[in-house]
């Protein structure tokens, strides 16, 4: 599977747009576009930058043999809502309480 064949396995997991997902990565549409339908590949510094923004293992995202793992990987909605409980302890306790996992 290819960097852009990942790149949009990504973005449609997530529910994004290319623009979306340009945004995120701090570039456009259009090279998105491109990656994507591997018309470019990016230089390794781009790789190392779109890995560490998208929390994707570089050896994940650049090696063609391997794979995203889909069933361990979180939308961005996911991420947030783990961040927002990591950052709010008041918040936890009551969480807890709701899934039944308090102490």
């Amino acid at each position: 599977m290819s960097f852009g064949s990942k790149l949009k396995e990504y973005r449609l997991i997530n529910k994004m747009s290319q623009d979306d997902l340009a945004k995120k990565l701090n570039t456009t549409k259009q090279v998105i576009s491109r990656y994507e339908n591997d018309l470019r590949s990016p230089k390794l510094s781009i790789a190392v930058k779109f890995s560490s923004r998208l929390g994707i293992p570089l050896d994940i995202l650049v090696d063609d043999s391997k794979q995203l793992n889909t069933n361990i990987f979180l939308s961005s909605h996911e991420q947030e809502l783990i961040n927002a409980y990591r950052n709010q302890p008041d918040m936890q306790k009551a969480i807890d309480r709701l899934l039944g996992i308090s102490d």
